[in-house]
């Protein structure tokens, strides 16, 4: 689901701010309650939620950003969980989203939340703009998660558990998780549209992952990126940000 969820960055530009903690997988409705609050997770956990994930970008790395994007995918069985209401406040162009505003000393929240098939799409803003850039922002979001998430074939819900761990044998390549980084459900190897979630900055990622072919992107301590074009190669990327090419599997 990782690749067919937008990256905030491909919405605004300058939104580029690693969010740590309302990114990554969403295993669970407990999860959930980072993103959207408990009363909010309890009605998506009637509706049978079964995954999610969620991405988040600010436009500053000081304690006080102008503007946060948080973008959030939900998964269920069959129609996306419906009994959420919100105040009613007009997202342009998305009439199905049901979204409510904040108005705030310095500016705005706008939350929403929009129906797609078995999906749930749920983004939230808070910006020292006024609520109509707030509200353009979300339907920028839409527009481009819409037709993402419809492409995307998810996994039947029975099969999950018997999914491999590691079908490519890149996460053998990465260093385990040690005491100062904990297993995570984030664990895991991403395409290189989906390892973009977890990059520093997703804008100069994307020109280097393009420049260097990186098919595929192992995370567990540390990042391991297996790129093409021949010979091929592994790129290994510490925690320290050094960048070195090791040989990969033939």
């Amino acid at each position: 689901m990782a690749d067919a969820v937008v990256v905030p960055s491909e919405v605004d530009a300058t939104l580029r701010h690693l969010r740590v903690f309302n990114t990554g997988v969403v295993e669970n409705t407990q999860a959930l309650r980072a993103d959207i609050g408990l009363s909010r997770a309890n009605i998506v956990a009637k509706h049978r939620f079964i995954a999610g994930f969620s991405s988040s970008r600010d436009s500053g790395s000081g304690p006080v950003s102008d503007t946060s994007l948080v973008n959030l995918v939900m998964g269920f069985p069959d129609g996306g969980a419906t009994g959420v209401t919100q105040r009613p406040t007009p997202i342009p162009r998305h009439r199905a989203a049901a979204a409510s505003a904040f108005n705030m000393g310095q500016g705005a929240v706008v939350e929403s939340f929009t129906p797609r098939g078995p999906y749930l799409l749920y983004q939230w803003v808070q910006t020292d703009k006024p609520v109509e850039t707030a509200t353009e922002l979300i339907a920028k979001t839409l527009d481009l998660q819409g037709p993402r998430i419809d492409q995307f074939l998810p996994t039947d819900p029975s099969r999950l558990a018997a999914l491999p761990v590691d079908p490519s044998g890149l996460l053998a390549h990465a260093l385990p998780a040690s005491r100062w980084h904990a297993v995570t459900s984030d664990i895991g190897v991403y395409t290189p549209q989906a390892a973009l979630h977890f990059q520093a900055d997703p804008i100069d990622s994307a020109a280097l992952f393009a420049a260097t072919g990186v098919e595929s992107v192992s995370i567990r301590d540390g990042m391991v990126f297996q790129a093409e074009p021949p010979p091929r190669q592994l790129m290994s990327w510490n925690d320290s940000l050094r960048v070195k090419l090791i040989p990969g599997p033939p």
